[in-house]
């Protein structure tokens, strides 16, 4: 019997023990988070042209919502559905919400629909009739990308010199600067050219009760 006990405080023990080291792997990716964004942040504030490389969610969904707030007039986007991880970050979105309450441009090209709106999709409905939002899809199966052969690439430009480009969509890869004029002129001048031409892309509209109608 008392083996028996002995045997299941041990078993206890190891499993506060377990739990203990899972919290402080936590606790330390958040702190290592939180020193990203005070890092990304400090980047964005001093306007550094640095040109930095990083993967994975949190970091782009940092990087993105940063780039955002740091946003003063012009936002324009090529993504595909909003349908991921980052476009339903609720920082994200707020900082989203927050550049249209403020009067800025923001412009989006879609490259693919899904029937289901996700959270992004509800934010822009409610703000669809107004000037300053508007959003296009490609045609016939248009895609940006880096080079003949190469694989689709998705990206954000703030302004005319901050910018994230996505160059693995599936893994979250990208490459970002919050003062890179040369290289968001770029993006600014590919993006413009499908936005504005209606062979390549077309006006769609977002009926929540029945999913997105293009």
């Amino acid at each position: 019997m008392s083996n028996g006990i002995t045997s299941e405080i041990d078993l206890f023990s190891q499993g506060l023990s377990e739990m203990t080291f899972r919290s402080d792997i936590l606790k330390a990716q958040t702190d290592l988070d939180e020193s990203y964004k005070r890092r990304i942040n400090l980047l964005a504030q001093s306007a550094d042209d640095s040109i930095f490389d990083h993967s994975g969610v949190i970091y782009s969904s940092i990087i993105l919502t940063t780039l955002v707030n740091y946003t003063k007039s012009h936002l324009r986007i090529v993504c595909e559905n909003f349908g991921g991880h980052i476009k339903n970050d609720h920082n994200y979105l707020k900082a989203i919400e927050r550049f249209i309450k403020r009067g800025g441009q923001l412009q989006i090209i879609l490259t693919n629909l899904r029937k289901e709106p996700p959270h992004f999709f509800r934010l822009i409905d409610s703000y669809n009739t107004q000037d300053n939002v508007d959003v296009k899809v490609f045609k016939n199966n248009h895609r940006i990308v880096e080079a003949p052969g190469k694989d689709i690439i998705h990206f954000t430009v703030g302004d005319s010199s901050k910018y994230r480009i996505e160059k693995d969509i599936y893994n979250y890869k990208g490459t970002a600067s919050f003062n890179d004029p040369e290289s968001a002129k770029l993006l600014i001048d590919v993006f413009k050219i499908a936005f504005d031409d209606s062979n390549i892309t077309e006006d769609f509209t977002i009926d929540m009760a029945h999913g997105i109608e293009n």
